[in-house]
């Protein structure tokens, strides 16, 4: 069995977003004091912050809560089936005000 090289292996955590540095020039090259500035060097995110930013954003706390509620309020049979319920009616929610705003008619 053949083992994998490390440069191979990524951390879970990593994304296609950061760019590796450039191959270091060579000695001989008048540039090489260059090839380290700020912006070629992968900046590293911390991973649950990345998540809860994400989270935030997209206001996912917000609606597990919305639909928790509601659910341990209506005690249906099957909760899977009302959790994917609630996210529908979600969806068609956001649809409906989408289109609403734009038909509304710009005052100016």
């Amino acid at each position: 069995m053949a083992e994998a090289t490390t440069e191979n292996r990524v951390l879970l955590t990593e994304t296609s977003d950061l760019q590796p540095s450039p191959a270091p020039a060579s000695s001989a090259d008048p540039s090489f004091g260059d090839v380290l500035d700020a912006e070629s060097i992968p900046q590293y995110e911390d991973p649950y912050e990345r998540a809860v930013s994400y989270m935030e954003k997209h206001h996912i706390l917000h609606v597990f809560r919305e639909i928790t509620e509601h659910m341990v309020y209506a005690r249906p049979d099957d909760p899977l089936q009302f959790m994917l319920t609630e996210v529908e009616n979600l969806m068609k929610d956001r649809e409906r005000r989408m289109a609403e705003m734009l038909q509304k008619p710009k005052s100016g």
